[in-house]
């Protein structure tokens, strides 16, 4: 079968694109990855605050769990967004920890899909009760509308697309990866670096078969960014 990255390469885009072993090592070679993944001098997010939001896999379409927007994509987006967070000093992390965990969850597609957020945004509104939450009226709005890729006041928007943009390694063509100039937010070289690393190391992890949760927590411990 031809690897997810000559597909690529040769223009056919399928709607169901997943990642395979020779798109992985095609991608540690462009990217130049080291054995060490090293770790970020950030306050570690308690486990069971990650476990609170993690997307159901429920909540997808069932031929979209292992797709490359599926649930490996969201728990990374999670774990950049809490980064970020930490970084730009935003200590309510619970309304960006769940527009990233919901973000991609309607897609139908892995190409354009351009409605793919207002569905996920839809979803939410009705549905958020499912989602343990102490969360305002206003901060469900401003989820909503971070999803659908709108302004918000809180700035859930902003972080949601820079951590989005930080799993863009997993694709494996090079114009498609992070530009700089393109995120809302400033990121530091150190932060875009450990993303290469991270998300490469959890797929790998995935393609070997561990779960996709416990691939994320595991290396997020060894990291330092997970704490029980």
């Amino acid at each position: 079968m031809k690897p997810l990255y000559m597909k690529i390469k040769d223009r056919e885009y399928e709607d169901n694109q997943e990642l395979d072993k020779e798109s992985i090592e095609w991608l540690k070679k462009q990217l130049g990855l080291k054995k060490e993944i090293g770790s970020l001098d950030i306050t570690p997010m308690k486990e069971k605050t990650l476990l609170q939001y993690v997307p159901k896999e429920s909540w997808f379409n069932s031929d979209r769990i292992k797709t490359i927007h599926g649930v490996s994509h969201a728990l990374r987006v999670m774990m950049y967004s809490y980064i970020l967070c930490k970084i730009y000093k935003i200590d309510r992390v619970e309304p960006f920890l769940v527009a990233a965990s919901i973000h991609d969850i309607k897609r139908i597609n892995d190409r354009k899909d351009i409605n793919h957020g207002k569905r996920a945004s839809e979803w939410f509104y009705k549905n958020n009760i499912m989602i343990k939450n102490d969360f305002s009226k206003e901060e469900i709005k401003e989820i909503c509308l971070a999803v659908e890729g709108r302004d918000s006041k809180l700035k859930i928007d902003s972080i949601l697309k820079s951590a989005d943009a930080l799993d863009r390694y997993r694709l494996p063509r090079r114009k498609w990866w992070l530009k700089k100039e393109l995120t809302p937010f400033s990121i530091p070289n150190k932060i875009i670096n450990f993303s290469k690393h991270f998300t490469i190391w959890t797929e790998e992890e995935i393609l070997n078969g561990k779960d996709p949760l416990k691939a994320i927590l595991d290396l997020a411990k060894k990291c330092n960014l997970i704490t029980d």
